[in-house]
């Protein structure tokens, strides 16, 4: 009986072992492929991951391709692909207008990862377009999460798209063109600004002082060149959340703006112009002076050489005594909500993130992350302005970014046209957010 009895014993003992051993296997699978969410530095898990679920390919959405040197990207997706083995990633570049218009809808996103402007936030997540971030950054050390800080991040939006570089938008001077017409410095007031366009200014010989990029089809050219020079002076579109237009800073800038068109220093066709048309125009010296992003340094100095221009803080109400403010853009890269595959995702998050510093040289971007050769005058001279300047965003997360920005540029195209003055341009689009619940 006791022989019998072992026996017995033992093979149930040994069943519940296996049993507990296939359970535990179960559960490690199920926990690594839906729940523990990886990072780049987490190479254990990685080839846990790898080894549980059969290859796993990734798309990712982006406009950046478009912007950045040659092969960048496949560069850094080859990389990654060396790095977990078991996971690809097909890149899928549109253009900026497309990826904003897949991505604000209610649509499913195609995509597991998507590269986006933070001004598109509130729409991304009143559609539950977007991944939450927080359990996926918990799981990591503290070591792992710090690759993930950047100066002036918006932490209300930490927990739903990884910052990886960021731009900003100085004044660009021709110093040929500023030459020929008596100055050897940029402007640095509106009454400067006034005297200097009007100088270089010559509509027979189709040059003008200025340029505005305002075309519906460029997305930052309501922001650079109407809402960098309210901004400058220390003003704000918005106060508590709320509009503030009729706000006398604000409407003093858009006052100074018009004066630029009534006094004919605008180069014509503002509300057609593209970026690019923009940046030809200042490289050929039909403009002698110009709001761009500091992405645009490069191609710049590849045109007319390092010699060629400058850049500066944007010239300033006469009568304010702050500190120069300019405005700030960053590329996000979030995962995509539909994603059936958001661990996976998240290493690829985590990889880009290791790499912001690549990612800001290939982008020519300032201040991007990290510090970019200062053996370069002009960067050099874009970070001394980047950090003696207050930065600002007022855009990020805005609801119904479409329609304000649809209502400002009608409105400063009626005052650009002569229908209106500012005072009434700035009553105008007040009372027309308000009047949609803005």
């Amino acid at each position: 009986m006791s022989k019998q009895f072992n026996r017995t014993l033992a093979i149930v003992l040994f069943s519940g072992l296996v049993l507990l051993v296939a359970g535990l296997a179960i559960r490690l699978i199920h926990s690594t492929n839906d729940d523990l969410p990886i990072g780049s530095m987490s190479e254990a898990r990685a080839t846990l991951i790898s080894s549980k679920r059969s290859k796993v390919k990734l798309v990712f959405s982006q406009w950046w391709q478009n912007e950045l040197e040659a092969n960048t990207l496949q560069t850094l997706i080859t990389d990654f692909e060396r790095e977990y083995p078991n996971i690809s990633v097909s890149l899928d570049t549109h253009s900026y207008t497309e990826i904003e218009g897949a991505a604000l809808t209610s649509t499913p996103l195609v995509a597991d990862i998507i590269g986006i402007d933070p001004q598109w936030f509130y729409e991304l997540l009143r559609y539950n377009q977007l991944e939450s971030l927080g359990a996926y950054r918990e799981a990591q050390a503290t070591s792992e999460t710090e690759m993930f800080s950047l100066t002036d991040t918006d932490h209300q939006y930490d927990d739903w798209g990884v910052p990886l570089v960021s731009f900003m938008a100085p004044l660009f001077y021709n110093i040929n063109v500023l030459r020929s017409a008596g100055f050897d410095r940029p402007p640095k007031t509106w009454t400067e600004i006034l005297s200097y366009a009007k100088a270089v200014s010559k509509p027979a010989e189709s040059r003008f002082g200025l340029a505005f990029a305002l075309s519906p089809d460029y997305p930052q050219g309501i922001t650079l060149d109407i809402y960098s020079w309210i901004w400058a002076s220390g003003g704000a579109i918005l106060r508590d959340g709320r509009p503030n237009f009729t706000d006398m800073t604000v409407v003093d800038s858009l006052n100074f703006l018009n004066s630029l068109r009534k006094n004919n220093l605008l180069s014509p066709d503002s509300f057609s112009k593209t970026r690019q048309q923009k940046l030809d125009e200042f490289a050929s010296g039909r403009i002698g002076l110009m709001i761009a992003s500091t992405q645009d340094i490069e191609a710049l100095r590849q045109r007319i050489g390092e010699a060629g221009f400058g850049i500066t803080t944007l010239p300033v109400s006469d009568t304010y005594g702050g500190k120069s403010v300019i405005g700030l853009s960053r590329w996000y890269v979030c995962i995509s909500s539909h994603s059936q595959y958001k661990s996976e995702a998240w290493a690829f998050l985590s990889f880009l993130s290791s790499r912001a510093t690549a990612l800001a040289y290939a982008a020519y971007a300032v201040p991007g992350t990290g510090t970019y050769p200062r053996d370069n005058a002009l960067y050099a001279k874009a970070y001394d302005i980047y950090e003696n300047a207050e930065v600002t965003n007022e855009l990020i997360g805005l609801p119904r970014m479409h329609t304000l920005e649809t209502i400002v540029w009608e409105e400063v195209k009626n005052m650009f046209e002569g229908h209106q003055d500012a005072p009434t341009t700035a009553r105008m689009i007040q009372t027309r957010l308000e009047s949609m619940g803005l």
